[in-house]
């Protein structure tokens, strides 16, 4: 690795700060002690013209989970156009869920930190001659023109699902470590988009550059983070046309002031170009899976996602596991991911899961489950104790103890600068958060919350345990100790 390369050595940096040095360093209002003030995002009310996507007559079920993941899924066959679309959608970044009890009370199939949804996504297509750009606003599960007659941004033939990553949505709360949620959290949108391209038949494995959407970033710290091509006619001319209010939300001022190391995340961030995909891992075993687990519906799965129906969001109820639960999740996992194209840092993640399920059999322990066997890794002392050492604070409400198990998500970024350059730093935030989104649909199956967390002591983690990376994500897996009410939107 060239740390005579400057802006290598700031990737460097920024991990550090976004890791060990966080808490202490880092001007992020969310993290500090007492009362906090948070200036407040200005806004207003804009009158458009919108595409609606179908909500009447859509399926709730897709295919079971054993067909989906042994490849006999049909991807619902003579479905129109319009309607996989509004499918994709709706699972991708729609309101699926309304929790009033809940610190955030509307929940999508990919989880955004106090429900900032920071991520915006176009669809671009080049259909009839016109190339048009569409920008979905998931409040009104529609498409709204934005560009029609221009030419199509480079390398997008057919149809592309552009992802930008607006970090300065989670300023208010987070200060110089907005864009780290930010990216993570397209890295769950990451890996859901291509598990509804291929459930619903819309694959396609074209590769294509971060850079087409470029274009599409109109505030400071906003950042194109990923393309996708589709394989899918949209069928506009069959969305009827209305006139809707769309709220529009912009950067508060002062940020880049009160903030100052926004910039060296930006740069850090938006570093290079996308890297090769480097294709899915070897197809997964389905044998350890659960015969119950594989009889659900993958839409369901997708809808009960969660992160914990309660006011602390991660207050687990001390339970045992059935028997088979651990190989049942891990085997679920392993096959969730085969079923998609890894991003080029994903091989270079280390991915262990800390099992305290109390279940027959199976004691409590540390496991590598990245390879295609399991392997036990060491800690020191109590590994009860272990874990509250990475609480951030004292107080903190967390009860690890009662969880069923946590994910730990680890990378070696001096490595990855190695082989991926200036890309690195953005690719191992996209990985990880693609790697937890696959785990959250494993443990949703298996009736499990998945509170993703990055917030955690990872220095004092990483003391007691042994792993071959630093920790980059966390995911606290366990059964909800209360149940809020709940209505769903979908």
């Amino acid at each position: 690795m060239m740390l005579s390369d400057p802006a290598l050595a700031e990737q460097l940096e920024a991990w550090l700060l976004s890791g060990h040095q966080r808490l202490e360093r880092l001007v992020a209002p969310a993290f500090a002690e007492g009362r906090k003030k948070l200036p407040r995002q200005p806004s207003r009310v804009e009158r458009v013209d919108v595409r609606m996507l179908p909500v009447i007559g859509l399926p709730r079920e897709v295919c079971t989970v054993q067909a989906w993941l042994d490849g006999s899924n049909d991807g619902l066959p003579g479905l129109a156009p319009e309607t996989r679309l509004s499918l994709f959608f709706r699972y991708l970044a729609c309101p699926l869920r309304y929790e009033p009890g809940s610190e955030s009370t509307i929940h999508k199939a990919v989880p955004s930190s106090r429900g900032r949804h920071p991520l915006r996504f176009f669809l671009v297509d080049t259909f009839d001659g016109e190339p048009r750009v569409h920008r979905y606003v998931p409040e009104l599960h529609a498409l709204q023109l934005v560009q029609a007659g221009a030419c199509p941004p480079p390398g997008i033939e057919r149809m592309a699902i552009v992802c930008v990553g607006r970090a300065w949505r989670y300023a208010e709360e987070y200060g110089e470590f907005a864009h780290v949620p930010c990216v993570l959290e397209a890295g769950h949108a990451y890996a859901q988009a291509q598990h509804l391209a291929c459930l619903l038949g819309m694959e396609d494995d074209a590769p294509m550059n971060r850079e087409v959407g470029r274009t599409f970033c109109k505030s400071p710290y906003e950042v194109p983070l990923y393309a996708l091509s589709m394989r899918c006619h949209p069928g506009m001319t069959a969305l009827p046309v209305e006139s809707m209010k769309v709220e529009e939300c912009y950067p508060f001022p002062g940020m880049t002031e009160r903030f100052p190391r926004l910039d060296l995340f930006q740069r850090s961030f938006d570093g290079g170009c996308s890297p090769v995909r480097s294709g899915p891992v070897e197809a997964a075993c389905m044998s350890h899976v659960r015969a119950d687990v594989g009889r659900r519906d993958a839409f369901d799965i997708m809808r009960r996602r969660t992160s914990g129906n309660d006011r602390g969001l991660a207050t687990s109820v001390f339970a045992d596991a059935p028997a088979g639960s651990f190989a049942s999740i891990v085997s679920m996992w392993r096959a969730v991911r085969s079923h998609r194209p890894l991003n080029a840092a994903e091989r270079d993640l280390g991915v262990s899961l800390v099992w305290l399920g109390r279940e027959p059999d199976m004691p409590i322990g540390i496991h590598d489950i990245d390879g295609p066997d399991t392997v036990e890794r060491a800690w020191r002392g109590d590994i009860q104790d272990a874990l509250s050492k990475m609480l951030p604070y004292a107080n903190m409400k967390y009860n690890l103890s009662a969880l069923n198990c946590i994910l730990i998500i680890h990378a070696d970024m001096r490595g990855a600068l190695d082989s991926l350059g200036h890309a690195a730093f953005r690719e191992i935030h996209l990985a990880a958060g693609a790697a937890a989104q696959d785990f959250s649909m494993a443990a949703t199956a298996h009736g499990l919350f998945a509170r993703p967390v990055k917030m955690m002591r990872e220095a004092r983690l990483e003391s007691e345990v042994s792993l071959r990376g630093q920790a980059v994500y966390l995911l606290l897996c366990g059964l909800s100790r209360s149940s809020n009410p709940t209505m769903a939107l979908f």
